[in-house]
C-alpha cells in the first residue's frame, strides 16, 4: 500500500513539473509574440514616415524654383531614432498629394480622419492655425500624440504660427494610443504652406446652407485674400458679400426645389435657354413682396432689381416679369397640370404648346440667367459647403455614397461642363457644439454625439472618394473646415443660473450648429491655402 502511494506521489510530482514547464514555455512564447507584434507595428509606423518623406520630395516642382533639403523628421520607433530628410522650397510649396497610404494603422475602434494634405496660406503677416484633435478622431482612445518638427502640441490642438514654420512643406505623423501604450491608429499627413506667387484674379462663388446665408466666412475669405472677388446672386443691399446660401437647405433642395415658393437658382425647364427663363411666378412674387428681413428670400431682392440695391423691381407684385421678350418662359404652379410652363407670345403669358418634360440642374443656364449679377466676373472657384441639413439625424456609408452619386457629383459635373478649369472646393462636415447647445436647439430629438458622428461618417466617405490625385487633376479639392473649427470657443455661449436652487452660474453653449465670429473666421481661413494653390 505504501509502495503504491509513493508511486502515485511521484507521478503527481512529475505531472506538476511538466505543467509548470509548459506554462513557462507558453509565457515565453506569448511574450515573444507580443514583442514581435509591437516591433511590427512600430516598423509600420516608421515606414509610413519614410514613405511620406519620399512622397514629399516628388511633390516639389521639377524646375523654376530652387529647392534644398533643409528639414528632418525624427521619429522614435521602439527606442531607435530614425531620421528622414524632406525637401522644402523657399517659394510656393506646390501641390503635395500622393497615393493612398495602405500602411495606415487602425484597429477600427479608433480612427484618424485626415486629408492627405493640409494646405495653408503663408504670407508676411503672421497667422495662427489650429488642428483640433477631437475633430479629426473617432472611436475610443486614451492618448493623442504627433511627431513634427514644427508647431506646438497642446492638450486640445496642434497649433502653429506661420511666422514660426521653418519649412513650407513637411510631414506630421499622428497616433492614437490606449492607456496600455498600444497603438490604435496611426496616419501621416503632409502640411503644405503656400506662398502667394500670382496676382491672378479669383472669382469665388460660395454655395451652401445657413453658414453661407450668414456670409461671415465668405467675408473672412474676402478680407484675407488679395485679388479675390466674391460672386453670386444673393446679397443684402450694401453688403458686398454676393453668394448663394439658403438656410435649412441640403443638396437635395438645390437639385429639386422647382416650381415652389423659393426655387433653386440652378434648376431650369428642359429645352429652355437660361437667358429666356424668368423664373417661377410664386418664387418671384415672394421675393418682390417679402419683408427686407425675410429669411433666404430677401437676399434675392437685389437680383430682382437688376442687381441694384435700390429701385423698381423687374417683376410685378404677382410675380410676372414686367418686360418679357417673345419666347420668354416662366413657370406657374397654380395653373392646371399640363399648363404650368408658360411663354410670352408677344402680348400675354400662355401655356407652352409643347410642355417641357421636366427640369434639370444646369450650371451653364444658371450663368446665362444671372449674367447681370456677375458683371463679367465668371467664377474661377466654386465652394460647396454642406452637410448639416443633409445628414442631421444620422447616416451610414451607403447613404453617403448615394448622396454623392445623386447630388454632389452631378453638381460638380454641371459646373465643369460650363468650365472644366473651375476649381470646385468641397467643404463638407459641419461639426456642431456640445450637448448644452443641442439640448437648447433640439430638445431631446438629437444629441451632439449623434450629429457629430453623422458628420464624421459623411466626411470619411467624401475624403475616401474625392481626396485623391484623380480628383485634384479634375480641379476638385476637399477643404478640411472640420479640422480647424474650435467647437468649444467657436460657438456662442450664455452665462446662466446653474439651477433654480443655486446661486452659482454656469456658461453654456446656445447654438448647436452655427459658429460665432471666432468659428466663422476659422472656417474662412481653412479655404485660403487651396485658393492660393489654385489661383
Amino acid at each position: 500500500m505504501k509502495k503504491k502511494f509513493r508511486t502515485g506521489f511521484v507521478i503527481l510530482i512529475v505531472i506538476c513539473v511538466l505543467a509548470a514547464g509548459l506554462y513557462t514555455a507558453g509565457r515565453v512564447c506569448w511574450n515573444y509574440a507580443k514583442l514581435r507584434l509591437s516591433q511590427y507595428i512600430d516598423k509600420q509606423v516608421a515606414q509610413e514616415v519614410e514613405q511620406i518623406a519620399t512622397e514629399s520630395q516628388s511633390y516639389l516642382p521639377a524646375s523654376g524654383t530652387e529647392s534644398e533639403s533643409v528639414s528632418e523628421t525624427k521619429f522614435e520607433s521602439n527606442g531607435e531614432t530614425e531620421t528622414e530628410s524632406i525637401d522644402e522650397t523657399e517659394s510656393n510649396a506646390v501641390e503635395a498629394n500622393g497615393p493612398v497610404r495602405e500602411e495606415e494603422i487602425s484597429n477600427f475602434s479608433a480612427e484618424l480622419i485626415l486629408p492627405k494634405v493640409f494646405y495653408f496660406r503663408k504670407t508676411d503677416e503672421d497667422q495662427q492655425y489650429n488642428i483640433y484633435y477631437k475633430n479629426i478622431t473617432a472611436g475610443e482612445y486614451d492618448i493623442f500624440e504627433l511627431v513634427s518638427q514644427n508647431g506646438t502640441q497642446l492638450s486640445d490642438c496642434y497649433r502653429f504660427q506661420t511666422s514660426e514654420v521653418n519649412n513650407n512643406l513637411f510631414d506630421v505623423v499622428m497616433r492614437l494610443f490606449s492607456n496600455g501604450n498600444e497603438v490604435l491608429a496611426s496616419q501621416g499627413v503632409i502640411f503644405n504652406f503656400v506662398e502667394p506667387q500670382s496676382d491672378d484674379e479669383i472669382n469665388l462663388l460660395c454655395i451652401g446652407d445657413s453658414w453661407t446665408e450668414m456670409g461671415e466666412y465668405c467675408g473672412r475669405i474676402q478680407e484675407q485674400m488679395d485679388h479675390l472677388n466674391l460672386v453670386g446672386v444673393m446679397e443684402k443691399p450694401g453688403e458686398n458679400l454676393p453668394r448663394i446660401g439658403h438656410g435649412g437647405w441640403s443638396l437635395f433642395n438645390y437639385m429639386n426645389n422647382f416650381m415652389t415658393d423659393l426655387d433653386s437658382p440652378f434648376l431650369f425647364p428642359i429645352g429652355v435657354a437660361g437667358s429666356q427663363y424668368r423664373g417661377c411666378v410664386q418664387t418671384m412674387k415672394n421675393i418682390v413682396t417679402c419683408d427686407d428681413s425675410a429669411y433666404n428670400v430677401a437676399l434675392y431682392k437685389k437680383y430682382a432689381r437688376g442687381w441694384k440695391d435700390e429701385g423698381d423691381f423687374l417683376w410685378d407684385e404677382e410675380g410676372y416679369y414686367k418686360e418679357p421678350l417673345q419666347g420668354d418662359v416662366m413657370t406657374d404652379n397654380q395653373r392646371p397640370e399640363g399648363e404650368r410652363y408658360i411663354q410670352w407670345d408677344g402680348s400675354q403669358w400662355v401655356p407652352m404648346e409643347q410642355q417641357p418634360e421636366g427640369y434639370e440642374y444646369n450650371f451653364s443656364k444658371f450663368m446665362e440667367r444671372f449674367a447681370a449679377c456677375f458683371d463679367g466676373k465668371k467664377p474661377t472657384h466654386v465652394s460647396i459647403l454642406t452637410g448639416a441639413n443633409d445628414f442631421t439625424y444620422g447616416c451610414n456609408p451607403a447613404e453617403v455614397m448615394e448622396w454623392m452619386d445623386d447630388f454632389l457629383e452631378p453638381m460638380i459635373q454641371s459646373i465643369h461642363e460650363y468650365d472644366p478649369e473651375i476649381c470646385v472646393m468641397i467643404a463638407s462636415c459641419q461639426l456642431g457644439a456640445d450637448q448644452d447647445a443641442f439640448g437648447r436647439t433640439f430638445g431631446s430629438w438629437i444629441t451632439s454625439r449623434q450629429y457629430n458622428d453623422s458628420m464624421k461618417t459623411m466626411l470619411k466617405e467624401v475624403l475616401r472618394n474625392y481626396d485623391n490625385d484623380e480628383h485634384k487633376a479634375r480641379n476638385i479639392y476637399v477643404v478640411p473646415i472640420y479640422a480647424m473649427l474650435d467647437t468649444e470657443n467657436g460657438f456662442a455661449t450664455v452665462v446662466e443660473q446653474a439651477d433654480s436652487y443655486s446661486d452659482e452660474t454656469v456658461e453654456r453653449h446656445t447654438d448647436a450648429l452655427h459658429p460665432n465670429e471666432v468659428g466663422m473666421n476659422q472656417v474662412g481661413d481653412a479655404f485660403l491655402g487651396i485658393l492660393e494653390l489654385t489661383r
